[in-house]
């Protein structure tokens, strides 16, 4: 009996199964990038950047946040 084709078929076998898990694989990377959210999605705002949106999105007007502003720079000590 001769080598034939039936040394390969466990390699044939071992690169097939190896494929299936790595597809799986990569869908599951791609699924959990594409729905999950990064801690620096959620980080908070400084309150300088929160008080110019409230300023855009004209919840207060321009004297208020002046003087917000200039309470919130007078208020900032180097540590």
């Amino acid at each position: 009996m001769g080598w034939g084709s039936a040394g390969v078929g466990w390699a044939m076998g071992v690169v097939a199964l190896l494929g299936v898990v790595g597809f799986w694989v990569a869908v599951v990377l791609i699924v959990r990038a594409l729905f999950s959210s990064t801690p620096g999605e959620h980080r908070p705002l400084d309150p300088l950047t929160l008080l110019e949106h409230r300023y855009v999105r004209g919840e207060i007007d321009r004297d208020e946040f002046i003087r917000m502003r200039r309470d919130l720079l007078n208020d900032r000590r180097p540590e």
